[in-house]
């Protein structure tokens, strides 16, 4: 067809075409008679048709044939249960996913995940193992003569765990007995004081020490047998 044309509708039908479906053909009216399909700016005839010209079919869409659905509603959406209606991506990205039913749902942050107060967006694996994993410790400044043993020991150090719980860790040695290691900040010390059986030795003899960490954060070494190593692994509790 080499000349210009302007395609006429030859019927009239009650049937409405869903909105933005410009691909399905429509039968028009030229000369020589054709089923035509629009492409862009363009009709492009795509059959010749000898006779009357046919009244269209319009059918429902299935999943194994083409035709005409009704989109679905939020609410439709949300239910999950309309097998005949088409969800569309703004519908799809309202349904919000809950504890009762699948949906659309934003992960958690790292912060988030640690926080452990929000219930409505989903914690990841590389989330859940960052929240779980425990702080890096801290090291203390060390008081009353008290140092660090160094190798084959932990340094002295303290840190909090997935939970909130302190633990301490590490050895000191050469500090005067029944005085003050060092001491916790606050967000790190006990409601109230506790008490722990250490190992602690003097000289090359093995033994056992005592220790307390107070409430205002004092770790304090009580009943030191010895201070050629005093440990503090093994230490922890809960942070007031």
């Amino acid at each position: 067809m080499t000349e210009p044309y302007t395609p006429v509708l030859a019927y009239n039908t009650s049937a409405e075409l869903p909105p933005g479906r410009s691909d399905i053909p429509l039968v028009v009216t030229v000369n020589p008679p054709a089923v035509y399909v629009r492409s862009g700016d363009v009709w492009v005839p795509v059959a010749s048709v000898e006779g009357d010209i046919p009244t269209p079919t319009v059918v429902n869409a299935s999943e194994t044939t083409a035709g005409i659905a009704e989109l679905a509603t939020q609410e439709e959406t949300d239910a999950g249960s309309d097998a005949s209606r088409i969800v569309t991506p703004a519908r799809l990205a309202g349904r919000a996913a809950t504890e009762a039913r699948s949906g659309v749902v934003e992960l958690a942050t790292t912060a988030e995940t640690q926080a452990g107060t929000d219930g409505t967006r989903a914690v990841h694996p590389a989330g859940l193992k960052s929240a779980l994993a425990p702080e890096a410790p801290i090291t203390p400044t060390l008081v009353n003569g008290w140092v660090a043993h160094g190798v084959p020991y932990l340094a002295p150090g303290y840190y909090k765990d997935a939970t909130g719980r302190v633990h301490l860790q590490g050895t000191v040695k050469n500090g005067t007995g029944s005085t003050t290691i060092f001491t916790l900040p606050v967000g790190y010390r006990p409601p109230a004081t506790v008490a722990f059986t250490v190992d602690g030795a003097g000289g090359t003899a093995a033994g056992t020490s005592k220790c307390e960490v107070s409430a205002d954060g004092a770790v304090f070494a009580l009943a030191v047998s010895g201070n050629t190593r005093y440990s503090l692994n093994g230490i922890y509790f809960g942070a007031a």
